[in-house]
């Protein structure tokens, strides 16, 4: 039994080369596993940061919120204008009715004024 010392050698280095690529191709794709990792904690990390600092303006917001609604909770309604308007408008009458008496009231003063002059 003659044996090809040069076919083996050959068959040999092929199946090195073959496993050291193999080899390389595992070594890459774990590489790019433990990258990966490292992007999804720091997207994680970024998440956290963003959820933190969107929770410190949902606590300003809530504030700022509050004291709006303490503000608006003590202004009149529609209603309540509706009546001070028609309260205006009545007493807009009754400083007219007055006006229209005081005008009489002068003029009846000044007439007794008259007739005290023509008295004298």
């Amino acid at each position: 039994m003659d044996i090809d010392y040069k076919a083996a050698g050959f068959w040999l280095d092929f199946a090195q080369w073959l496993f050291i690529g193999l080899l390389a191709i595992w070594g890459y794709l774990r590489t790019k596993d433990k990258d990966n990792a490292q992007a999804v904690r720091d997207v994680r990390k970024q998440l956290q940061d963003h959820i933190t600092a969107a929770g410190l303006v949902n606590v300003d917001q809530d504030t700022r919120l509050t004291r709006l609604e303490e503000k608006v909770q003590h202004m009149p309604t529609d209603e309540e204008i509706a009546h001070l308007a028609s309260d205006v408008a009545s007493l807009k009458a009754q400083v007219n009715g007055v006006a229209s008496l005081l005008t009489r009231v002068e003029h009846q003063t000044q007439l007794i004024h008259e007739h005290l002059l023509r008295q004298k």
